[in-house]
């Protein structure tokens, strides 16, 4: 019960956000609400995996966590090195304003 109303806030949250702390605070909620599947999906998988299989599904899902994170952290390196207009201290308007091509 707990999951969906976390992660309908977190997603509610985010799309009304008008600034960053209330985007932080979506986020925060959507953490919250990943970190009450993951047991769940853990205890799922040990029940319908097969015994000699069960630790090869298990790490897999650790596996793919981090290598999403990493993947995550990448992503944000490259944008930053390639984002030619700073945008700190720009509210959402501003932002999509800067960020949208010109038009012809």
């Amino acid at each position: 019960m707990i999951f969906p109303c976390l992660s309908s806030q977190s997603i509610i949250i985010e799309i009304f956000a008008k600034n960053w702390i209330h985007w932080a605070i979506a986020k925060v909620f959507s953490g919250m609400a990943s970190a009450y599947t993951g047991p769940a999906i853990i205890n799922y998988l040990t029940e319908i995996s097969m015994p000699k299989m069960r630790g090869a599904m298990l790490s897999s899902f650790a596996f793919f966590f981090s290598l999403g994170g990493l993947a995550a952290s990448i992503a944000l390196k490259v944008l930053d090195t390639v984002s030619r207009v700073d945008l700190s201290g720009l509210d959402r308007e501003s932002i999509s304003a800067h960020v949208s091509p010109p038009s012809r």
